[in-house]
C-alpha cells in the first residue's frame, strides 16, 4: 500500500480561516505542532530556517515517548 500524507500548509489554511477544530486525513506529524507555530509566530512558507526547526521540534513533541526511552 502506499500513504499520502498532507502537509502543515492545509491545517494552517484552516487556522487562518478561523477554524478552532481542523479534521483531515493523514498529516505528517510535525505537521500537528508546525502549522500552530506558523499561524500563531506569522511564518512564512518559504523561511526554510524556522520551518525546518519548527519540523524538528514538532517531531519531537509528537514521537516524545520514543525518544525517551518509552513504549
Amino acid at each position: 500500500g502506499a500513504n499520502g500524507y498532507s502537509g502543515q500548509l492545509i491545517v494552517e489554511e484552516a487556522l487562518r480561516r478561523g477554524a478552532d477544530i481542523v479534521i483531515t486525513g493523514r498529516v505528517a506529524d510535525p505537521s500537528l505542532f508546525l502549522a500552530p507555530m506558523m499561524h500563531s509566530f506569522g511564518w512564512r512558507a518559504d523561511d526554510w530556517a524556522r520551518l525546518g526547526a519548527g519540523s524538528g521540534l514538532g517531531h519531537l513533541l509528537e514521537c516524545g515517548a520514543q525518544v525517551t526511552g518509552g513504549f
